[in-house]
């Protein structure tokens, strides 16, 4: 029996120390894209608050010919960089058509090609600015690019290994230098998921995504009429990295912007995305696309037509430019910076995203279970051979539909789906692909048919564990009384789909990592919480370097679990552990009030949790 006030601290040393990826920092929040980097412009940025660049590397370019490197494109943003105070992101993109194994597949190529390059990188900007590298982004968007139907998009197939590979390059290089993904592009949010699935949790320190509308009623990032709400689609992408326990990589915006006419509703979009962002706690890096662009004509009204109206900095000349129109967006910039220089904890709060369902849609033998198709409208048999989880799964082959009956719905509420398809290409990943659509209809109009974002086809899934991968979307279903969900093949090949889920999806107040915290127990969520249910976030921050324990006690002063045993904490920041509901015997306790104590260089913490069945 231990009270609370009285610990005695217990050294394990067969318990592993914590560790974890680079930390949030939000002390350099302000980042831009560019294609070229002029020092008059890049003197603007500075002025703007901006000194983060985001450097785009065309491995295509630089080494054009295996071995031979032309740095022309690198030497300027790094140089000019170094005289304005800011570091820089590289983003490695494209491949030469030497390295590639496939020439029509821009990532076919071996993972020790694309890692040679990145210690010549390195090692070039090393030599040239110290310490002026923050970050590398492994590869831009070619991963969820629009090459539709082509199985370079699918991780699977080539992306997972390329980043396990780069990660552990770059940190061998310096361990300090963050490790980015490629830019999530067009709502593509199953790739962070399908990266999870492939073991790729460690091997990056930020999650990374592209916001880019233009032209149309998506443009408003904070428009809760259709799925591109910008506060959702970060929330989700947060929400994704939370349900498997990745809490210590944060989000980075690496492209948002807005191709609009109307300079003012360009600035006004912007600083929503910025306030949304600043106040989610999770994103510690946004960078507005693009700085400049060239093609402006002074003498023409309204500079002509010749440019680039999603930028920032309107000019002649990109590279040597004689004239700068700086934009809305910039002195918004300007005038945002100076109000807010850094983020960090005090501007958190929930973000507002699109309204959940209020309760799940119960599928009738959503896992074929029953041996039969009821339930399913269209599949071509029930497999009791080739299934994800329990006895049997819904089997299809060619061109043919795997479809649920209709199901009554919660109008304009969101919904989430998720399922487990396996496919079985006949001949090769490109010659057969599955679609997930929803099939909706309103008060008996329809149906009607809805894509969602950037699943373009799903290939064959042999590079998956045990075959499967998880399908999964959100869904808003605006002018929708009822809906199915339907998998649709094209080609010739066969698919199976199992374990099919329709639930609301009610995203609650996320994990958050960051530093400059001051030690103690932040919150545990939920609180209280049903242990059959779920199990309890708990988090805590470490101010510096220091030697932890924390435990759960119940109101006696009576250990109850002991989470982390007594180690030390080298890395400050936000950490979190999960409580289960579980005495140190694996016995779920009862229901009741309990004491968690956080103790810190042998100061304690403590935090009421509530526990109910």
């Amino acid at each position: 029996m231990k009270n609370i006030l009285s610990i005695v601290f217990i050294v394990s040393l067969s318990i592993p120390k914590i560790t974890g990826a680079q930390v949030t920092d939000y002390s350099h929040p302000y980042g831009i894209c560019c294609f070229n980097w002029p020092l008059t412009v890049c003197e603007k940025f500075k002025s703007a608050g901006i000194d983060r660049y985001r450097i785009m590397c065309n491995w295509s370019v630089i080494e054009s010919t295996d071995n031979i490197f032309n740095w022309s494109s690198v030497a300027t943003p790094i140089d000019n960089a170094s005289i304005t105070g800011a570091r820089v992101s590289l983003c490695v993109y494209d491949s030469p058509l030497w390295s590639r194994e496939i020439t029509d597949k821009s990532l076919s190529f071996q993972p020790s090609k694309y890692t040679e390059f990145l210690t010549e990188l390195l090692r070039y900007c090393e030599n040239r600015h110290s310490g002026i590298v923050e970050a590398v982004e492994i590869t831009n968007e070619e991963p969820t690019a629009d090459n539709y139907l082509s199985y370079d998009r699918d991780p699977s197939w080539f992306y997972a290994n390329i980043l396990k590979s780069a990660y552990q390059t770059v940190k061998s290089f310096n361990p300090n230098i963050l490790v980015v993904i490629d830019g999530i592009w067009q709502s593509a949010f199953h790739h962070l998921d399908e990266l999870y699935q492939l073991g790729c949790k460690g091997y990056f320190d930020r999650i990374n995504y592209h916001w880019l509308m233009h032209e149309g009623y998506n443009e408003d990032p904070s428009n809760k009429t259709n799925i591109w709400h910008y506060p959702t689609a970060i929330r989700y992408l947060k929400y994704i990295a939370d349900e498997y326990k990745d809490y210590t990589s944060s989000l980075w915006i690496t492209a948002y912007g807005f191709r609009l006419d109307n300079e003012q509703k360009k600035s006004d979009y912007s600083k929503f995305v910025l306030d949304t962002s600043r106040e989610s706690g999770f994103i510690d890096r946004i960078n507005y696309y693009v700085g400049i662009t060239g093609g402006y004509n002074q003498s023409l009204p309204d500079g002509g037509t010749n440019y680039d109206r999603i930028s920032m900095i309107y000019t002649d000349d990109e590279t040597n430019p004689s004239l700068l129109q700086l934009t809305s967006v910039y002195y918004m910039y300007t005038e945002y910076t100076a109000e807010y220089p850094e983020w960090g904890a005090k501007y958190f709060r929930v973000i507002d995203t699109l309204p959940p369902a209020i309760s799940d849609i119960n599928l009738t033998n959503s896992g074929f279970e029953t041996g039969t198709n009821i339930g399913w409208d269209s599949v071509y048999s029930v497999d009791n051979i080739i299934k994800h989880s329990g006895n049997y799964s819904g089997k299809q082959v060619s061109t043919g539909t795997i479809r649920t009956i209709f199901y009554p719905c919660e109008q304009d509420k969101l919904y989430e789906i998720i399922a487990w398809i396996k496919i079985d290409a006949d001949n090769g990943s490109d010659s057969y692909n599955v679609r997930p659509y929803i099939v909706y209809r309103n008060n008996g109009a329809g149906p009607y048919w809805f894509s969602p974002p950037n699943y373009y086809g799903v290939v064959d899934t042999r590079n998956y564990p045990g075959g499967w991968r998880k399908i999964r979307y959100y869904y808003l279903s605006s002018n929708a009384t009822e809906f199915a969900v339907e998998f649709s093949g094209s080609g010739n090949g066969i698919f199976w789909v199992d374990d099919l889920i329709v639930k609301s999806l009610t995203m609650t107040s996320p994990v958050v990592t960051g530093t400059g915290y001051k030690s103690g127990i932040f919150y545990n969520f939920p609180n209280p919480f049903n242990p059959n249910k779920q199990s309890t976030r708990i988090i805590y921050g470490i101010e510096k370097q220091s030697k932890i324990s924390l435990r759960i006690y119940n109101i006696n002063g009576e250990l109850i679990r002991e989470l982390i045993p007594q180690q030390e904490i080298t890395i400050p920041g936000r950490y979190g552990i999960d409580w289960d509901g579980r005495n140190d015997s694996n016995q779920m306790v009862a229901s009741g009030v309990y004491i968690c104590c956080l103790v810190i260089n042998d100061k304690p913490y403590t935090r009421k949790i509530a526990l109910i069945k």
